[in-house]
């Protein structure tokens, strides 16, 4: 598994989510990374993080993922992934979107 450095300011913020055995945590990292508009280092986290079956990272690649980055099948898609999970944020988001 990738450690990632705790030295670059980039990483900061995500190094106060590492778990105590020191692994990364795609979701939060690709979500951090997202929010500051890093889309092209954080959708492949955030992908990664869906794939390994995170509520956490399904829900993030659907909700900050920015308009022709992924298809609206494709979103719509992830949130039902996330709501398969047990995210209940993106159980709302299914009922609201009829989806």
């Amino acid at each position: 598994m990738r450690q990632i450095s705790c030295f670059s300011m980039d990483n900061a913020d995500a190094c106060r989510w590492l778990t105590e055995g020191g692994h990364r945590d795609p979701a939060m990292e690709g979500t951090i990374l997202a929010n500051k508009k890093k889309f092209d280092r954080a959708l492949p986290l955030l992908t990664e993080a869906c794939n390994a079956n995170s509520a956490k990272g399904c829900l993030a690649l659907a909700a900050l993922a920015p308009p022709g980055a992924i298809t609206e099948s494709r979103r719509n898609d992830l949130f039902r992934k996330a709501c398969s999970l047990g995210d209940q944020d993106a159980c709302q988001v299914v009922a609201d979107r009829q989806l």
